[in-house]
C-alpha cells in the first residue's frame, strides 16, 4: 500500500510534489488482489480533471495515440509497434511483460498480479485511453472496475470482487456562491445536485466544467459492512480544497490552499499539525509553471 505523502519540492523537476492516497482495498475475503488509488500532483497538469485541477490517479492506463503506458505504480513507458504487437521501448522494465490482445493490453508483474485494460462500451469517441478494467491475482481471483463519463471524463464508479461490490463512489455537486442573490442557506441546499452509485449504477450527475464549480466526491469502501468506510475530496473554484476520511467521512487529513493568483498550491496543513508552505517569486507568472522558491514546514 502507498502512503501518505507530504509535499515537497522535487530536485529534479523544481514542482511540488504531492501524493494522496484515496483507497486500498483487498478483495476476496484477502486473498487478493489489492488495489490503491491514489493522488498525485503536478503542476503543468493543466486541463480539466475530475480531481482538481494538477491531480491525476495512479491507475494503470495506456495511451495508443501518444504510446504511453501508465503502470500500477505510477510510472510511465514508451511503447512501440513490432509487427503488429505493442513492445517497450528499450529499456525494457524487467518486472512487467507485455501479452497486447486484439482489443486490449495484458500486463503481466513479477508479483503474478495481471492488469487488463480495454476501452469501455460507452466510453466517448474521442477518449483514446484504454483504462484498467480487471485486475487478477496470481491464484486467480479478480477485482472488476467500472466506469462512467460525463462530459468526457472518466469516474471510477464501483469496485467489485468475485462476491460483490467493494467500492462505490458518489458524486455531490454544488452551485457556485450566489452573491446578492436574495437566496438563503436552504434555497442553496435544494439547488445541490447528489447522486449515488451502488451496486454498478452509475452516476447521473454532471461533472463541473467551469472555475467557480464546487462538488464533493466521495468513495465508500465496503458499502455493504457495518465497518465501511468513506474518503471525501471537496473541490471548489475547481481545485481540491480538503481530503478527509472516517465512517462519516468528517475526520479531516489535509486542507489546501492555492496562491490567489497563480493557482498553485501555497499551504497544506495536514491533520498531524504539520503546516507546509511554499514561497513563490513576486513576479512569477503561469504559464511558464511557476516554481517555489522556498519551502517551510511548521507545527502547530
Amino acid at each position: 500500500m502507498t502512503t501518505f505523502t507530504s509535499p515537497r519540492i522535487d530536485p529534479r523537476t523544481g514542482f511540488i510534489q504531492f501524493q494522496l492516497p484515496l483507497l486500498y482495498l483487498v478483495g476476496n475475503d484477502h486473498r487478493g488482489p489489492a488495489l490503491s488509488l491514489m493522488l498525485h500532483y503536478c503542476p503543468p497538469q493543466t486541463q480539466r480533471s475530475l480531481y482538481g485541477q494538477g491531480f491525476n490517479d495512479t491507475l494503470s492506463y495506456f495511451n495508443p495515440e501518444s504510446r504511453q503506458l501508465q503502470t500500477a505504480d505510477g510510472e510511465h513507458f514508451g511503447l512501440n509497434q513490432r509487427e503488429g504487437e505493442w513492445v517497450f521501448l528499450p529499456p525494457s522494465p524487467l518486472n512487467i511483460q507485455l501479452a497486447p490482445r486484439e482489443d486490449s493490453l495484458w500486463l503481466y508483474y513479477r508479483s503474478g498480479v495481471v492488469e487488463i485494460m480495454a476501452r469501455s462500451p460507452q466510453q466517448p469517441a474521442d477518449d483514446p485511453l484504454w483504462r484498467l478494467q480487471t485486475r487478477l491475482s496470481a491464484g486467480g481471483n479478480a477485482l472488476f472496475l467500472r466506469w462512467k463519463w460525463r462530459q468526457n471524463l472518466a469516474l471510477l464508479t464501483s469496485v467489485a470482487d468475485n462476491d460483490g461490490e467493494l467500492m462505490h463512489a458518489s458524486l455531490r455537486l454544488t452551485p457556485p456562491e450566489v452573491k446578492n442573490s436574495g437566496m438563503g442557506v436552504n434555497a442553496l441546499t435544494r439547488c445541490a445536485v447528489q447522486t449515488s452509485v451502488p451496486s454498478y449504477r452509475t452516476s447521473e450527475a454532471e461533472i463541473p466544467n467551469d472555475a467557480d464549480s464546487n462538488a464533493q466526491l466521495s468513495y465508500t469502501c465496503f458499502p455493504a459492512s457495518k465497518a465501511a468506510v468513506t474518503t471525501v475530496l471537496t473541490l471548489a473554484g475547481g481545485k481540491l480544497v480538503q481530503l478527509s476520511c472516517g465512517p462519516d467521512g468528517k475526520r479531516i487529513l489535509c486542507r489546501i490552499v492555492y496562491h490567489p493568483s497563480l493557482g498553485v498550491i501555497q499551504r497544506v496543513n495536514l491533520s498531524g499539525g504539520v503546516s507546509e508552505s511554499f514561497s513563490y517569486a513576486a513576479g512569477a507568472v503561469s504559464p511558464p509553471y511557476p516554481i517555489p522558491y522556498h519551502h517551510c514546514q511548521q507545527r502547530r
